[in-house]
């Protein structure tokens, strides 16, 4: 009783995966094998998303699907690896993630853990671009020629100094 109370809550005793039988985490066997065995039975393995690896504001948010385990507690770190310091907090499926004020690469790193104080954590590492500075597209030579469609074509031929990605995107939602 007390140790599925400890890894799992006070409130588990109605839950599927509180139970001896269950395997909350998919991972080597029941619950109460991890109990004889001195195993956290409540590993999480999950993966987050983002929008995108290029952002121009100084937040973004992700969004965590689990796939295994019963995630009770997140924490998040920027441009740091200091996990031991992370701040935890109740568990939500969005992580809001505070960039920073400059341009450039953000080392993110989101981390979940179950409800024991000594969970196991399980961490994922992401790379996130802060980029507000529109790209500038430089235009070096239109192609001569007449177009025979019902429709006018511009095209032109130039460079830009943005990643070729960013320049697609931008391009396209302009």
């Amino acid at each position: 009783g007390y140790w599925l109370e400890y890894y799992f809550g006070t409130n588990c005793w109605n839950e599927p995966y509180a139970t001896a039988a269950a395997n909350a985490d998919n991972q080597y066997g029941s619950n109460f094998e991890d109990y004889l065995t001195g195993r956290d039975p409540n590993n999480i393995l999950f993966i987050a998303s983002f929008p995108n690896d290029h952002v121009n504001a100084a937040s973004v948010n992700a969004s965590v699907v689990v796939q295994a385990g019963i995630p009770y507690q997140m924490a998040k770190l920027v441009n740091s690896t200091n996990f031991a310091a992370a701040a935890w907090v109740t568990y939500d499926a969005t992580v809001p993630v505070s960039l920073g004020s400059t341009d450039g690469w953000y080392d993110v790193w989101i981390g979940l853990k179950g409800y024991a104080l000594n969970s196991v954590q399980t961490w994922q590492g992401y790379r996130i671009m802060r980029d507000t500075v529109a790209p500038t597209v430089y235009i070096t030579s239109p192609l001569p020629g007449t177009v025979t469609i019902s429709r006018p074509v511009l095209q032109l031929q130039g460079y830009t100094l943005e990643p070729l990605a960013s320049l697609s995107y931008d391009l396209a939602n302009a």
